[in-house]
């Protein structure tokens, strides 16, 4: 019987399968209350609010006095920090679970503006919607920490979209927005630049060209229009890049392989390549084809940060998203290849329908529960409370050594009055200063062997500053009994969390005497 609701519902499924993810997630958010990370995001929204309440930030340098920002001040998200800005008046939970929805929507919509462009039925892009945001535990989890690079993952699908679409001067915009909202801008940059290579392959010169002056003019008018065009244009070029290939250093750096975390990668590229060789196999398109119709320009991206995910596991920010689109691509040639490939590899049994979803449906649930549970069982541990208390006595101002890098976000927001001596990845810190790092390798590996008063006065003499603060660990804990009987240490504070000292004067006189 003929139901004149079905075609309706249908045509909108995939735009209520992302609102029904919002409304998921939201009502997750809502049950915390505390932010669900004490990462980069609370940083990033606590300069925000900084910026909203009037104040001037001139970069990085005005809250970090050691490593390479205290010596070239400036602010890689300068046009992030801008957008964030309404979020500022809010408190800092509540603020950041509306940054991480209005984050998944961004990625969401820009993924369902490219699944538009293909021919693929609603039930279809529901399911890649639901793969993208539910599909794989780390991608879900990094979404979750309100990290705004997905800012930049957004633009990078929209890129891409546009330079399949042959549209160089919206590039122009697209690259000019991408330059000033971060360092990340490398990432469309390299779309466009592979973009221009593919449509020359097609012969389509003037379009190519166009292409790469178009992405090359929204770079040089992006760096022209920040704030600290020298010094932005001296980090990306000399610290940004080179800090990737680091990955030897043995201090807790977020660089390290995703090698662990590619199952469901290497899953979802096996069937692009079964369904893409199956589709020529039985002729039903040509290499040629799937060459004119970008799939060579995605698979080739795709290619490039899978390898480079082997490397960085942060790469899958945006190779899950990409990976996604390019299956969307291959589907898109002959929406049934999916169902013919399965009647060739598949007993009977398996293609009946109710099994196909129920074996989905059971792989997002497993995958969001996790996920979910995971954040609710630690959330009680991001109380800024635990880093308020203990920096409540310390005047406006004074040097905080925090010798753990990762502490610098839960601190700068506790506490933006005060100035901090890591703020970065360890990377940072070897390439501004490669002595400092083996002070912070002994602490983040704490060795029975190491004797904690001569570390500490060789920290302060490479690092004057007028308090000490670090992580509280059970790993640590004859660092810490050692530093509780160091009489030029005084102790200030304490929570579960973290523990801080006063750097009594002497310690710095007799460190500064012996140099």
């Amino acid at each position: 019987m003929f139901c004149p609701l079905k075609r309706p519902v249908l045509t909108y499924l995939p735009t209520l399968t992302l609102c029904g993810c919002l409304l998921l997630f939201g009502t997750f958010l809502s049950s915390l209350a505390h932010p669900t990370s004490l990462g980069d995001g609370i940083r990033h929204l606590t300069l925000a609010r900084l910026l909203q309440e009037g104040n001037s930030f001139g970069g990085w340098g005005d809250v970090l006095y050691s490593g390479y920002f205290s010596t070239r001040s400036s602010d890689p998200w300068f046009l992030t920090h801008v957008l964030l800005m309404p979020l500022g008046t809010l408190d800092i939970a509540i603020a950041e679970d509306m940054l991480i929805l209005l984050l998944i929507g961004a990625v969401g919509i820009t993924f369902l503006l490219f699944l538009r462009t293909l021919r693929l039925s609603p039930a279809s892009q529901s399911i890649l919607i639901a793969l993208l945001l539910l599909g794989h535990v780390q991608f879900t989890f990094r979404l979750l920490v309100g990290r705004p690079l997905f800012l930049m993952v957004a633009l990078t699908t929209l890129t891409l979209l546009t330079v399949l679409h042959k549209q160089p001067l919206l590039l122009l915009v697209l690259m000019t927005i991408a330059t000033l909202l971060s360092h990340l801008f490398v990432f469309p940059l390299f779309i466009c630049l592979l973009g221009s290579l593919w449509l020359l392959s097609l012969s389509r010169k003037r379009t190519a060209m166009l292409t790469f002056l178009s992405a090359l003019s929204g770079l040089v008018i992006g760096l022209l229009l920040h704030p600290q065009t020298s010094n932005f244009v001296h980090y990306v070029f000399t610290i940004f890049l080179r800090v990737p290939f680091l990955t030897e250093l043995d201090t807790g750096t977020e660089m390290h392989s995703g090698i662990g975390r590619m199952a469901a990668v290497l899953t979802l590229l096996g069937a692009c390549l079964l369904f893409a060789y199956h589709l020529w196999y039985t002729r039903r398109a040509s290499w040629k084809e799937m060459h004119r119709r970008g799939l060579s320009l995605t698979a080739s991206i795709v290619l490039v940060m899978t390898l480079g995910m082997l490397l960085w596991v942060r790469m899958l920010d945006f190779l899950w998203p990409l990976l996604l689109i390019l299956l969307a691509q291959v589907l898109s040639l002959y929406p049934p290849i999916a169902k013919e490939t399965a009647h060739v590899l598949l007993p009977r049994w398996a293609l009946l329908r109710k099994y196909t979803l129920g074996v989905l449906l059971l792989v997002l649930t497993v995958n969001t529960a996790k996920t979910f549970y995971s954040f609710s069982t630690v959330n009680a541990e991001n109380a800024l409370s635990h880093f308020t208390d203990p920096l409540k006595n310390i005047p406006e101002k004074s040097r905080v050594l925090n010798v753990d890098w990762d502490l610098f976000p839960s601190l700068f927001s506790a506490r933006p009055d005060l100035l901090y001596a890591r703020g970065m990845d360890p990377s940072y810190d070897y390439l501004s200063d490669p002595d400092s790092i083996r002070f912070f390798a002994a602490v983040r590996n704490p060795s029975e062997e190491t004797d904690w008063n001569v570390w500490l006065t060789e920290l302060i003499q490479h690092i004057p500053s007028d308090y000490l603060a670090l992580w509280r660990a059970e790993k640590r804990r004859n660092m810490i009994e050692t530093l509780n009987q160091n009489k030029s240490l005084e102790h200030v504070g304490m929570s579960d969390r973290i523990i801080v000292y006063k750097i009594l004067p002497s310690t710095e006189q007799s460190a500064q005497d012996s140099v």
